[in-house]
């Protein structure tokens, strides 16, 4: 077990004795935040942390401030990195904890971690990272980056399911209050009897990472873009979310416009994936990419096709009744009717110029162009510019 622990530490430049065995990051995470927190609350009772964590570290948030804590959740950059700036303004006298995750598990995107680092040293704050998208993918140092606290999970690197681990810096001390009590292993932080087999699983998953991490890297840089490139040259109007170049390339996280994420994720049965992200790991095949793509591509085609069908039938079958609900593109509170004829009108403004000037040519009287919007809308219906939305007068 020891040289298990060995193992973990050096795929992150950490020592041994710094490494405690947990069940995963959720458990990890949980110990780090609530540990340090309640250890510390006696003179700092402040904590930071993103919106776009994952949620196991928002609720042990939630829960410290049912006892009283302070959080600050601090929101990402369009292109979903954190505001440094705003990080460093939002440190307080009284902050203990700075909670700031490496790769995002939605986007893909990686987090300043070094930068943040200086500067959570350079104010007597400790930083924890949830690294369990990042360990084993990206380089990673515990000392350079100055980082306190990071969380494990064995799974995420091809190990054992119900084992990770989590970085407790021992210089400078980061202290905590454990989260149970009992005959106190791992450095009397974890108590409970470590389970050795998915120890040293885990241990060896972080030796097998160590020595592929480089040639892994480059497999699902390519495998990740040729999913991108087959499907964006062959469908219009899709967005990769999150920072073009900061990011994990395993993790794609793609827009479709005017195609619901959970209509096509029903769509794609077969293919694992959750709604608009794509998971490019060690073992992907590039016969699964590109059947993945080509799914993709024709489910969305498809998808399209019936909005577009559903629009018409709208349009000529449902009339516009007064209403005096406000209708955002993210929000319609509205009937289901109401609500596909609008979104109709928002796709008629994406089509081709040709396409536009025939529906134009037979549109009927109750209808106008709005060149501010450059949609077509009902003459019943007011349009205003300001932040898309749409008021039924």
């Amino acid at each position: 077990m020891e040289t298990a622990r060995k193992q973990v530490a050096d795929l992150i430049g950490a020592d041994p004795r710094e490494i405690i065995f947990t069940s995963g990051a959720t458990e990890s995470n949980n110990m780090a935040i609530k540990g340090v927190a309640r250890f510390y609350q006696a003179k700092k009772r402040h904590v930071i942390t993103t919106q776009t964590e994952h949620k196991c570290v928002l609720d042990s948030c939630r829960v410290l401030e049912s006892e009283g804590f302070s959080v600050t959740y601090l929101p990402v950059q369009t292109n979903g990195l954190v505001d440094l700036e705003l990080l460093e303004a939002s440190i307080r006298p009284d902050t203990s904890l700075v909670s700031v995750m490496t790769v995002n598990n939605e986007i893909g995107v990686t987090q300043p971690i070094k930068e943040i680092g200086h500067i959570c040293r350079s104010k007597g704050v400790f930083l924890h990272t949830d690294a369990a998208q990042a360990v084993g993918k990206i380089p990673l140092n515990v000392s350079t980056w100055k980082i306190d606290l990071m969380s494990i999970s064995g799974h995420k690197i091809y190990g054992p399911k119900g084992v990770g681990a989590l970085y407790v810096r021992r210089r400078p001390r980061v202290r905590m209050e454990p989260l149970q009590s009992g005959g106190g292993q791992e450095r009397g932080l974890r108590s409970g009897t470590v389970p050795t087999p998915l120890a040293v699983g885990l241990g060896a998953a972080c030796s097998i990472a160590q020595q592929e991490m480089e040639y892994d890297h480059h497999r699902v840089t390519m495998l990740a873009n040729r999913l991108v490139q087959k499907i964006m040259a062959e469908l219009p109007d899709v967005l990769m979310n999150g920072h073009a170049e900061q990011r994990y390339p395993g993790c794609v996280n793609l827009s479709f416009a005017y195609v619901e994420g959970e209509s096509l994720l029903m769509a794609l049965k077969d293919v694992a994936l959750s709604s608009g992200r794509f998971g490019i790991g060690r073992f992907t095949t590039e016969d699964e990419v590109d059947y993945t793509a080509e799914k993709c591509i024709q489910q969305v085609r498809r998808l399209r096709e019936m909005r577009e069908k559903l629009y018409r039938s709208d349009v000529r079958e449902t009339p516009l009744t007064a209403s005096s609900r406000v209708i955002t593109r993210s929000r319609r509170h509205t009937t289901p009717s109401l609500s596909r004829c609008l979104r109709r009108h928002f796709v008629w403004s994406r089509q081709p110029a040709e396409r536009r000037e025939r529906e134009q040519e037979k549109k009927s009287d109750d209808c106008v162009h709005d060149p501010n919007l450059s949609v077509f809308v009902n003459k019943k219906i007011s349009v205003r510019p300001h932040r898309n939305v749409v008021i039924f007068a």
